[in-house]
Parts: structure tokens; C-alpha cells; sequence
């Protein structure tokens, strides 16, 4: 017992140790919210490629630990219910996605972003353009994902009676204020910058919550 509680504790530090980095990652991350527009982003990179490395490396680290964390916390219920299990499926399938997507950011996007000219659209800077694309709606797509496992697992704790009536309701229905800000976003993404900081904070800070209730528990 002592055992299972005591990895029930490590897995809700790894969430908040997750949950930081991630926030601090993101902060430093350059403001390129919108996915069909790779000159702004390209502008970024070339201006400071030190700094473009080393926050994605962050993040690398930082949404592993933090939705490594959730599949884990996932397993330590109680009383799993398919939604249980359905929200550690997507937290597993957003990391997979994350890790890709970075590893390219981290690999690809630098190499090319070297050679590419934005001013006469050179091929390198066309395909340049459309793996950023790729690569930002990959990591969107990651974040719904994410959000509709904070809804699942919030709906789990609310009908098995495992966590607070609030923090059930807070989850489920601030997972989906999170998917719409995306959806949103992706429609019109000039709100994106301030849309998304409302939208996503919600389900954000609800992981928090989740991983210091393991923590407490």
C-alpha cells in the first residue's frame, strides 16, 4: 500500500513539475498562433535560433512529463470507467503527436528556416512553410486531444463521486471551452492570441488541480 501511494504521489509531482514547464515553455515561445501564416514564424527562428532550440527543448521535455503524467494518473483510479480509460488513451495519442511535432521543430524546421528566402519563396522556403503548417495544426490537433481527455477524465470523477463535485464540473465543461477556443482559433486565427489564453486556461489549471490532488491523496 505504502508503495502504491507513494507512486500515486510521484506521478502527481511529474503533472505539476509537466504543467510548469509547460506554462514556462510556453511563455517563451514566439507568438506564432496562426497556422497558415509561416512568414512571421520564419522571422522568428531566423532572428534567434538559439533561443527557438532551446524553448523547444523545454517543451519537449515539459508536455512529456505533463501528459505522461495524466495517462499515468489515469491508471491510478480507483474505479476506471470507460471514460477513465478514453481519457488516457488521448492524453497517450496527444503525447505521441507532441513528441513527432517537436522532434521536427527541433530538427527539420531549423535546417530549412537556414536556406530558406521568404522575400523570392525559394522551393526551400515553400517546403519550410508547409511542414510549420503541418506541424502548429498537428500540435492544435495535440491540444483538443488533451482537453477532451480533461472532459472525459472531469465526467469519470463526477459520476463515480472519486473527486469534488467542482472540480467534475469545472473539468468536463472547461475541457470543451478549451476545444472551441481552438476551433476558433483555427477559423479566425488573428483572436487567437487573445482568445486562447481564456479558453485553454481552464482545463489547464484543472491538471493542476488533478495532480496535486494525487499529491494530497
Amino acid at each position: 500500500m505504502k508503495e502504491k501511494d507513494f507512486s500515486i504521489k510521484m506521478i502527481g509531482y511529474i503533472i505539476l513539475a509537466g504543467a510548469v514547464l509547460t506554462l514556462i515553455s510556453t511563455v517563451l515561445h514566439p507568438l506564432t498562433i496562426d497556422p497558415w501564416n509561416g512568414l512571421r514564424a520564419i522571422a522568428e527562428i531566423q532572428h534567434d535560433p538559439a533561443m527557438w532550440m532551446s524553448d523547444h527543448i523545454l517543451m519537449l521535455v515539459a508536455v512529456f512529463l505533463w501528459l505522461f503524467g495524466l495517462s499515468a494518473g489515469e491508471l491510478r483510479l480507483t474505479r476506471p470507467t470507460a471514460a477513465s480509460r478514453s481519457a488516457g488513451r488521448l492524453f497517450s495519442v496527444s503525447v505521441a503527436i507532441w513528441v513527432l511535432v517537436l522532434c521536427a521543430e527541433l530538427t527539420a524546421l531549423p535546417l530549412l528556416a537556414a536556406r530558406a528566402d521568404p522575400f523570392t519563396e525559394n522551393t526551400v522556403f515553400l517546403v519550410w512553410k508547409a511542414l510549420f503548417s503541418f506541424g502548429l495544426l498537428s500540435g492544435y490537433i495535440a491540444v483538443v486531444l488533451t482537453w477532451l481527455g480533461v472532459s472525459l477524465l472531469s465526467s469519470h470523477l463526477q459520476n463515480t463521486g472519486e473527486g469534488p463535485k467542482w472540480m467534475g464540473l469545472l473539468g468536463f465543461y472547461g475541457g470543451w471551452l478549451g476545444v472551441i477556443g481552438i476551433l476558433f482559433t483555427l477559423i479566425f486565427p488573428s483572436i487567437g492570441i487573445f482568445l486562447l489564453p481564456i479558453t485553454s486556461a481552464i482545463p489547464f489549471l484543472w491538471t493542476i488541480f488533478f495532480g496535486w490532488r494525487l499529491i494530497k491523496n
